[in-house]
């Protein structure tokens, strides 16, 4: 198997299982081999050899926990040393950059958009009260159309909230 393929956890499981299987297997074929081969005098010795067996069993799985534990240790402490080598600086400089984008925002709308939105509409009413001083509009229809406008934008912000 290669270095960056992972076993499913069903895999895992399953080969646990069949590993606790053949060793319960083991241990029931030795069992037997034992009180079969032995004379039926000595059956207090073979249950001493079966105990002791199952305790050198049990003294090998309290290993293997054990170093599973160390094993388990390590990788958090990987983990954390992750954490705080690499994750952590790079949240950092991601808020940098947030910050640096929104200061350049605020400049760009305070130094370039708002003076060609001043400049928009010092043209457009200009332009409107050219039209008003040459009789093509009367200032009426010019509130009504502007408040036209005000009520159709209210809609729109309310339909995109």
């Amino acid at each position: 198997m290669e270095s960056n393929e992972r076993m499913s956890p069903t895999k895992i499981i399953g080969l646990t299982i069949l590993g606790v299987a053949v060793l319960l297997l083991l241990c029931w074929g030795s069992f037997t081999l034992m009180a079969r081969f032995a004379p039926t005098a000595d059956i207090a010795n073979v249950s001493a050899t079966v105990r002791d067996l199952l305790l050198i069993l049990l003294a090998i799985e309290s290993l293997a926990v054990g170093i599973f534990m160390l094993l388990m240790l390590w990788q958090l402490y990987q983990l954390v040393k992750l954490l705080r080598d690499e994750v952590v600086p790079l949240l950092n400089t991601t808020k940098e950059t947030v910050e640096q984008v929104k200061h350049t925002t605020t400049f760009v709308g305070q130094s370039v958009s708002a003076p060609l939105i001043s400049a928009a509409g010092l043209v457009a009413g200009v332009k409107e009260i050219g039209d008003t001083l040459r009789g093509k509009k009367r200032p009426t229809e010019l509130i009504i159309r502007e408040t036209e406008r005000l009520q159709e934008r209210q809609r729109e912000e309310e339909g995109h909230a």
